[in-house]
């Protein structure tokens, strides 16, 4: 539940501009939710953690963040 809130806040911080911050809360939501081994939530934060990356230019970091992501949806059941 923590994971979803912090994940949450994180995309209200993105909506506010405040992309460090909204990044800093989507790693944190992102490490609870793995170790929870809550998949949506991995799934949920890290795509946050995404759109943060890239909107603050970290483009290396966002493309292994978004691969990291497809193994994750990959390995939950998707097409891959």
């Amino acid at each position: 539940m923590l994971s979803y809130v912090l994940t949450w806040a994180a995309e209200a911080d993105l909506k506010a501009n405040r992309i460090a911050v909204a990044i800093s809360r989507a790693e944190e939501a992102l490490k609870l939710a793995r170790v929870l081994n809550y998949p949506s939530e991995v799934t949920l934060a890290q795509a946050i953690l995404v759109r943060g990356l890239v909107t603050n230019g970290k483009f290396q970091e966002a493309y292994q963040q978004f691969r990291d992501l497809q193994t994750v949806i990959q390995g939950e059941g998707g097409n891959g």
